[in-house]
């Protein structure tokens, strides 16, 4: 039992995820079903592990794996959508 433990402990931290939080700035939305459609977008996205879209404040927040994915790539999934994106 005591050499599992030993064993986890060695691992731990090698498999965590380090992820980072990224706000983006988002022009063009005309509606809230917008913000859902590119909300529901980011969510779907390799190594996202949340995103919030605010149609009232144009900007998203998005907390990814940055193992799997960054920033830009965040934002050109936007971008390709067709809305006009900065990083916050």
């Amino acid at each position: 039992m005591v050499k599992l433990m030993v064993v986890a402990d060695e691992f731990k931290g090698k498999n965590e995820a380090k992820t980072e939080k990224a706000t983006l700035g988002i022009t063009g939305m005309h509606c809230n079903s917008c913000a859902m459609l590119i909300e529901g977008s980011l969510q779907d996205a390799a190594g996202v592990s949340s995103a919030s879209v605010d149609f009232k404040a144009s900007r998203a927040v998005v907390v990814y794996d940055t193992s799997k994915t960054n920033s830009a790539n965040l934002v050109k999934l936007v971008r390709d959508m067709g809305y006009v994106v900065s990083i916050k």
